[in-house]
């Protein structure tokens, strides 16, 4: 009689929270970038001149895209490519705003006031429309992990990377920008950048996990048959 083997990688705690750790980190730093500006607000309206309204506009203008229907069509991608298609646009995506934001505060686009905040906004824009799809990605993740295992307690504390982002945005980028806005969106923009090179680590996981599925089922076929 042949015993099989129908584990798979997810069934190692270590690796299922190494997972957790580095989609959560881009969590952390999305829901950073979402929120840091709320402590900038005084140092923008110095330096740019930007009333209350115009940084109004920057946050509330962030996520519009999404209003017409742009996290739904990320709903479709993660559905019809996957976790890798998704997670790469939209995480790219989340990316590029950030740059744009960046080049924007840094005077890159001009100095004229109107010039900055249109770029701004644009920027968050970009970074908005991957941010919200970038949340359901992590999600997805979470459950094909997690799912038998520890599930809801991976999702409380994915959720809670999310909040520590926002709460350490907002108490720390006055201090990171030390006067100038962009120091404190350049350092938000890296540290993006550099979460999202932790999910193409996740990535060897995944195709790893892949492998190991597609294994256990052809060997779980070919015993059925015998």
């Amino acid at each position: 009689m042949t015993k099989t083997n129908n584990k798979t990688i997810k069934d190692s705690a270590a690796i299922r929270w190494m997972v957790l750790i580095l989609i959560g980190g881009l969590v952390f730093s999305t829901y950073w970038f979402e929120d840091f500006y709320g402590s900038l607000k005084g140092l923008m309206e110095i330096e740019y001149g930007f009333t209350s309204e115009e940084f109004g506009r920057i946050i509330g203008l962030t996520t519009i895209a999404n209003m017409f229907g742009m996290i739904i069509f990320g709903g479709i991608i993660l559905d019809k490519w996957g976790i890798t298609v998704a997670g790469l646009i939209f995480g790219g995506m989340a990316v590029f705003g950030g740059v744009i934001s960046t080049l924007a505060s840094a005077d890159s686009f001009g100095t004229d006031r109107s010039t900055i905040l249109n770029w701004m906004i644009m920027g968050r824009v970009f970074f908005g429309t991957g941010f919200e799809v970038i949340c359901v990605v992590g999600t997805r993740i979470i459950v094909k992990w997690f799912k038998g295992y520890e599930l809801a307690l991976a999702m409380t504390i994915n959720m809670g990377f999310g909040r520590l982002g926002s709460a350490m945005g907002i108490a720390l980028s006055v201090d990171i920008a030390g006067g100038r806005v962009s120091t404190a969106v350049t350092f938000a923009t890296i540290l993006i950048a550099i979460t999202l090179l932790l999910f193409v680590i996740y990535l060897v996981f995944d195709i790893k996990l892949g492998s190991s599925g597609y294994r256990v089922l052809r060997i779980n076929s070919k015993y059925r048959c015998l």
